[in-house]
């Protein structure tokens, strides 16, 4: 077939396309609330509870940072040392503890 079937897109300023971190946070945090209602409540197993976190915590971890989201940021660090991780734990807990800078944020960021 010769002819496109498909259309990818990519709009600037969407909410799946944003260079605001706010925005991407939400979206990510979103997604994780409707994956967790579908775990819920149609008997999805314990493996892809924890799947669905550990995507989440993955993907939101630098916005969550930026924009101070604490509760996120410790859940990450409770999250990642239940995986046996020792050292991004401890700096994902600097963090949130001395509230770092934008200058010191983004050095820390770069050993992550």
């Amino acid at each position: 077939m010769n002819e496109p079937t498909a259309v990818y897109r990519i709009i600037s300023g969407s909410i799946s396309n944003t260079n605001s971190s706010r925005k991407h946070y939400d979206f990510v945090k979103s997604r994780l609330c409707i994956k967790k209602y579908f775990i819920d409540n149609y008997q999805g197993s314990k493996n892809a509870l924890e799947f669905i976190y550990n995507d989440f915590y993955k993907e939101s971890e630098y916005h969550a940072i930026k924009l101070k989201e604490i509760d996120t940021i410790y859940e990450n660090a409770e999250n990642l040392r239940k995986q046996g991780s020792i050292v991004k734990p401890y700096y994902l807990d600097l963090i949130c503890k001395f509230n770092l800078n934008e200058y010191a944020f983004n050095t820390l960021f770069f050993f992550l």
